[in-house]
């Protein structure tokens, strides 16, 4: 989203967090992402280094943040903080529920109008039937405790009386062209990680769960691209499925088979539906590990989930690029991916 603001070259950026310490490479990041990401599309950031200075305020994330001078002028909070620990409700409670109160309150006292809420695709949490644009109760049916949270957190900022947008993005891969990720170990990067760590070379045997379903990403550069666009032209009150198209979105098997095409073709390979039904009989302990490791978001891919995404073809007949993840660009991100993994032996992340 910095990046996003950054290439815009208008605004001024406070950026919180609560180390201090990070204030000088959370900056240097975002800058490289901004650069990386224009450069892909044949573009230049048109500042110097010390106007990209001049761009940023940095203050310490804490109670007394919104009393920082920093904050003094502020006319928009893009509110991105959330817990993914899938099954820590206390943590989920706490940052994706009270701390949104919270921020929403304190926006509202100093007269901040402007919110945009980072949520996630998968909030409303239906798989039966697509999921609108539009605020939602409890009818839904959770993987997860952080699919509650957050469409919590949604009513909440939609309730707050604020001039509000909720972006509500899918699982965030690299960018389509050069594969470069600038997120964290998370969704699909989770499962490359994994296999890269836990399968052996050589795998004899391989069961795998592969649900009857389609994996939704988003490119990375068409999340900052959406983002460019509603800075440009604000929308009010709304909420964006921020999703690739639910029709050309690749199957689990499609993934799986991408994956050993990079890392080695089984000798012996067997899909299961669901994991309830995978038999872990005759496999190897690595390959058992495996098979755990991915259970939580086998679950998640198992839904059937397709999107309405009124607003974004409504913004691509606007003129917004906009890159579809296919299984091709997914592709691009792996391979840059594993790349990485072997360069640097092991260590992608910085976490």
């Amino acid at each position: 989203m910095s990046a996003a603001i950054l290439m815009e070259a208008n605004h001024q950026i406070v950026l919180a967090s609560r180390s201090p310490d990070s204030f000088e490479s959370l900056k240097k990041d975002i800058v490289h992402l901004a650069k990386d990401t224009l450069a892909a599309s044949e573009e230049a950031l048109t500042l110097s280094d010390s106007e990209l200075e001049a761009l940023f305020d940095t203050v310490c994330f804490n109670d007394t943040l919104f009393d920082a001078p920093e904050v003094v002028g502020v006319d928009m909070v893009i509110n991105c903080i959330g817990s993914v620990e899938y099954f820590n409700e206390e943590n989920l409670q706490a940052v994706n529920v009270e701390l949104t109160r919270w921020i929403l309150a304190q926006s509202k006292a100093k007269g901040i109008e402007k919110h945009i809420y980072i949520s996630t695709a998968f909030a409303p949490a239906v798989s039966d039937g697509q999921i609108e644009e539009r605020v939602y109760g409890d009818e839904g049916d959770d993987p997860t405790l952080y699919t509650k949270t957050k469409r919590n957190a949604e009513r909440q900022v939609a309730e707050s009386g604020l001039n509000y947008l909720i972006i509500r993005p899918s699982v965030v891969i690299g960018d389509s062209r050069t594969g470069h990720y600038a997120g964290k170990r998370y969704g699909i990067y989770q499962l490359w990680d994994g296999a890269k760590r836990l399968l052996p070379e050589k795998i004899d045997v391989m069961r795998l769960a592969c649900p009857d379903g389609q994996m939704n990403f988003l490119h990375q550069d068409a999340l900052i691209e959406v983002m460019r666009f509603v800075l440009r032209h604000p929308i009010d009150n709304n909420i964006i499925n921020l999703v690739s198209d639910s029709t050309l979105a690749p199957t689990m098997e499609d993934l799986w088979s991408l994956l050993f095409q990079e890392i080695g073709q089984p000798e012996q390979l067997e899909w299961a539906a669901s994991n309830d039904t995978l038999d872990y009989r005759g496999l190897s302990p690595r390959v058992r590990a495996f098979n755990a490791f991915c259970r939580t978001n086998l679950e998640i891919a198992s839904r059937k989930w397709t999107f309405d995404r009124s607003t974004i073809n409504a913004m691509k007949a606007q003129g917004l690029p906009f890159a579809e993840a296919l299984l091709p660009s997914i592709g691009v991100c792996q391979a840059h991916y594993m790349w990485l993994y072997n360069e640097n032996k092991g260590r992608v992340f910085n976490e």
